[in-house]
């Protein structure tokens, strides 16, 4: 007996998930930062603060991409002492991208929602984001909703980049409007 696929449609937030940092809609001051660090790295921890939803996962994602760096993405809640460990092991390596394993400058670290962090990994990622500790060519990109379950000392470690969804309704009106209708021309100039 044959079995039939079937094709589920994508999610609209799959379909026009942004993957380039120009692509984003918003975020004037998060896009003007994540260009220039794509364009000159260095190594740096950073803070995504804000609501769910807002770009925050992708940006950091989109940077890891345009610069390019070797990624190591730490999901949400599993950021344990172990994991920190692991990572910052990897990171004393020579960075390569996983799809041709050419060489790159840099390791991007990036921790999913680092308020759902163990303690012993926070503890550790504060001796990590030391001067005397940083792993060589690193950058950290930790993204988090809220901050109050982080430590002092760990925020002042990092540059703090806020997260809004403010202003941006109308921007998104105005790409969607403008990706339907070029939906809609191209429909009606195809044969």
């Amino acid at each position: 007996m044959m079995q039939t696929e079937l094709n589920f449609p994508q999610p609209l937030s799959e379909k026009y998930r942004p993957k380039r940092i120009a692509e984003f809609v918003g975020l004037d001051k998060p896009k003007r930062i994540a260009s220039k660090l794509a364009a000159s790295p260095y190594p740096s921890a950073w803070l995504f603060v804000g609501p769910s939803g807002t770009g925050k996962t992708t940006l950091a994602l989109s940077i890891a991409g345009e610069m390019p760096a070797e990624l190591h993405h730490i999901p949400a809640k599993e950021c344990t002492l172990e994991t920190v460990q692991e990572v910052c092991r990897l990171c004393h390596y020579s960075p390569r991208q996983p799809e041709n394993w050419q060489p790159v400058r840099f390791h991007l670290v990036l921790v999913d929602e680092a308020d759902q962090m163990s303690y012993p990994a926070q503890l550790a990622f504060l001796s990590k984001l030391d001067a005397t500790a940083f792993p060589p060519n690193t950058i950290f990109i930790f993204t988090c909703n809220a901050t109050e379950s982080l430590e002092k000392r760990f925020l002042s470690r990092c540059r703090t980049i806020e997260f809004s969804s403010y202003g941006m309704a109308s921007e998104i009106v105005g790409f969607a409007h403008g990706n339907l209708g070029q939906g809609n021309r191209q429909s009606k100039s195809a044969p």
